[in-house]
């Protein structure tokens, strides 16, 4: 009963706002063929001399995919992401939507 009234009051939201919003949102980036956190890194190349011209190319460095899609993910799963990949340990994300 109780966590019915949880879910009907917006613990997901809640949760979300806790979490995420206030503490350690972050950017990163996933490739949708490995599904690898850590192995997304952007390449800028900036065109001319001034800062105008700059261009995001992200390619994953595991798979050598140009697939990688930006995400919105907490900083600390960042983190555990890197500890567990220290321990031999691969974490791997699906995306889906568009």
């Amino acid at each position: 009963m109780e966590r019915d009234s949880l879910i009907a009051h917006g613990v997901a939201g809640a949760l979300r706002d806790r979490l995420m919003l206030c503490s350690d949102c972050s950017d990163g980036y996933v490739c949708r063929k490995c599904g690898s956190l850590i192995g997304c890194w952007p390449m800028i190349k900036i065109e001319g001399m001034c800062e105008v011209g700059i261009k995001e190319q992200v390619s994953c460095h595991q798979c050598n995919s140009k697939e990688c899609e930006k995400v919105a993910i907490p900083y600390v799963l960042r983190y555990l992401v890197n500890e567990l990949a220290a321990m031999n340990v691969k974490v791997s994300f699906g995306l889906s939507g568009e």
